[in-house]
């Protein structure tokens, strides 16, 4: 682990059927044009409460999943819900196929915790629920990448030590203390950031890992193909800080890799980016602008 100072540059539930249909539910096109969500990075597909494939429509309304057929339009219908029940809030899909993952937290006991729960949606009249994954510590942020890989990130409050825990359907385990990670230095208010990698094209696969880092609360996320990074602000003498946490990924794999600091603070993950080895952020400080 490697740190460094002000810079941060070369950083190598039930199912109901809305509509009953009688034709068959139109294959996905796969090579027609459509509008996806507005992603900031090319490949790295954002979380949304809306997704299309082209052919249809998912999305998320208070406490349903609705798929609907949208092409052609001669046939725009909604063709399946999924009730998802009064204690989860969901927050957030991504679709890979014919798979579809829809998470959120669930505060229904004292330490919340990120829930995933995967539907196969090969038939979009009749959907099913495949896997569901959970992991200790509230949903921030999520992203999945062009080969398929999610990766969700949570954060969690130190509860008198007990360490996190996480359930890929087989029952909970627990993250040793000794294999969570953690950055030099010191921290105003230590949290654990949770994060979450399973391949949505193949959600039976154990290719899946759950990594836990020591730091501040994590607010902003910005990620390319590789790499994640992190953001959490401090105020230490009167001066605003932004510390950057980077973590390599490669599919099920996560490395926490550098980290740094910088003075002021960041709008949004647009005051971030990485340009080749080189990662770039904006920062105001003090109500002065900066780089």
């Amino acid at each position: 682990m490697m740190a460094a100072q002000n810079t941060v540059m070369g950083m190598a539930n039930s199912f109901s059927s809305a509509n009953k249909i009688s034709y068959s539910s139109p294959t996905v096109a796969q090579n027609r044009d459509f509008s996806g969500t507005n992603n900031q990075v090319d490949g790295v597909d954002e979380a949304d409460l809306l997704k299309t494939d082209g052919t249809y429509i998912y999305t998320i309304s208070g406490k349903k999943l609705s798929i609907i057929l949208a092409y052609p339009a001669t046939k725009a219908s909604v063709v399946s819900t999924i009730n998802l029940g009064n204690d989860l809030n969901a927050a957030a899909l991504f679709v890979e196929g014919n798979y579809l993952a829809l998470f959120g937290t669930d505060y229904s006991s004292s330490r919340p915790y990120t829930y995933v729960k995967i539907y196969n949606v090969r038939n979009r009249a009749q959907p099913y629920l495949e896997r569901t994954f959970k992991m200790e510590g509230s949903y921030t942020n999520g992203r999945k990448t062009s080969n398929g890989y999610v990766y969700l990130v949570a954060n969690q409050y130190f509860y008198n030590r007990m360490t996190p825990w996480f359930d890929f359907g087989v029952g909970q385990a627990k993250i040793p203390w000794n294999n969570i990670f953690y950055y030099p230095g010191k921290y105003n208010s230590p949290q654990l950031t949770n994060i979450l990698s399973f391949n949505l094209g193949s959600p039976t696969s154990t290719d899946r890992k759950v990594v836990s880092i020591c730091g501040e609360t994590s607010s902003i996320m910005y990620m390319s193909e590789k790499s994640i990074y992190l953001t959490s602000s401090t105020y230490t003498n009167g001066q605003e800080w932004t510390k950057i946490k980077k973590i390599f990924v490669n599919r099920r794999h996560i490395i926490p890799f550098a980290d740094g600091q910088v003075r002021g603070t960041i709008n949004n993950q647009f005051s971030l980016d990485e340009y080749g080895p080189y990662f770039r952020i904006a920062t105001t400080s003090n109500g002065v602008k900066g780089t």
